[in-house]
């Protein structure tokens, strides 16, 4: 390991940088596979335009200016999106959950009580 051998700080950086960008694409799919996992797990459900619109919110505040670059960091490990859940979540319930439809509710049915009584003594 490449890591081991090298002795200075700034070494190591590059290394790892070199190693990131060999890797980009399968961090990408990996970063990806993590992100839609944690959704499920979170309940997380929205439909394709509404995912990628609130994807690239999430890629925006962190500081991406390229979803890819986003998903490279979950998959390598620079993010670790079970970090990001809480706000992510409530950023999902404020903004983004569906609207559950309103439902009216039943009017209660007023049952007489249709047995005649009758006085028998």
């Amino acid at each position: 390991d490449w890591l081991n051998i090298v002795k200075t700080g700034e070494s190591r950086s590059k290394i790892r940088s070199w190693f990131k960008k060999e890797k980009r694409d399968e961090n990408i799919v990996n970063g990806k596979a993590e992100v839609e996992r944690e959704f499920k797990r979170n309940f997380i459900r929205l439909d394709s335009e509404k995912y990628e619109k609130f994807i690239e919110k999430i890629a925006e505040r962190q500081h991406f200016a390229e979803l890819d670059d986003f998903y490279a960091a979950v998959g390598y490990g620079g993010i670790q999106i079970t970090r990001l859940m809480p706000g992510i979540k409530d950023e999902y319930n404020r903004n983004w959950k569906p609207k559950e439809p309103a439902v009216a509710p039943k009017p209660m049915i007023n049952v007489e009580d249709n047995t005649s009584s009758k006085n028998s003594n």
